[in-house]
């Protein structure tokens, strides 16, 4: 993973740039912080 932070006269920039192992590791942690994924996993039952 590597960063790099830039500014041009309309805007500041950030850019992030995972390799496939990072994505994998970012999602994993949103998931485990996303308020909605964790109201549904324990007070919802969802039948497909």
């Amino acid at each position: 993973m590597y960063s790099k932070y830039y500014e041009r006269s309309d805007a500041l920039m950030y850019e992030l740039t995972l390799d496939a192992a990072g994505f994998e590791q970012a999602a994993q942690k949103a998931e485990q912080l996303c308020l909605v994924s964790n109201a549904l996993r324990t007070n919802v039952a969802i039948r497909l």
